[in-house]
């Protein structure tokens, strides 16, 4: 915690959009997280004020990091941009950015259940994970991309561990983009 603490307020170049603090402590890709993310904020802004103070109120700092993590101590969200390119990969940006949209609402929703003192245990996780999904599914009705994330979103998790969730989304964008979709 201490150290997370740390390198928030000694960080070079951070910015803040909406009061969320954006950090990167790699000057080479600060512009293009910062960008992306704030893109990202924006269009959450756009769409859905009530999901944003969701997202304003659970997350406080979202850092580029090389997986993506959620600290509730800190209320720190570790973002790893090539995880959302890799889902959206052979798809036009635009996709890119509802994604990570998508996952930042589902993040901001399991948070918010954990502050209002509900347990993520062995019990409630698989209900807790499929609450979050329909949150992204909901956002995602709204700016306009359901036909691709109800079909990979809505009806079941699929795989539980993040990077097979984003296997899983990629295969489901390919296979509804050959379909016609």
């Amino acid at each position: 915690m201490l150290v997370e603490w740390l390198t928030v307020k000694s960080c070079p170049g951070k910015s803040k959009k909406y009061g969320i603090t954006i950090m990167d402590t790699n000057a080479e890709t600060r512009e293009e997280f910062t960008a992306t993310i704030s893109s990202v904020l924006d269009l959450i802004h756009g769409r859905d004020l009530r999901r944003l103070k969701r997202v304003t109120r659970e997350i406080r700092v979202i850092d580029r990091g090389v997986m993506w993590d959620y600290s509730p101590l800190m209320k720190i969200n570790t973002v790893d941009l090539q995880h959302a390119k890799n889902v959206t990969s052979g798809l036009p940006d635009e996709y890119n950015l509802q994604v990570l949209a998508c996952f930042l609402i589902g993040t901001a929703t399991c948070a918010s259940l954990r502050s209002r003192g509900i347990p993520q245990n062995r019990r409630n996780s698989p209900r807790i994970e499929k609450l979050c999904a329909v949150e992204m599914v909901r956002f995602a009705r709204k700016i306009g991309v359901d036909e691709i994330t109800c079909e990979i979103l809505g009806k079941e998790l699929g795989p539980s561990s993040f990077s097979e969730r984003v296997q899983y989304v990629k295969e489901g964008i390919l296979r509804i983009l050959r379909e016609g979709g």
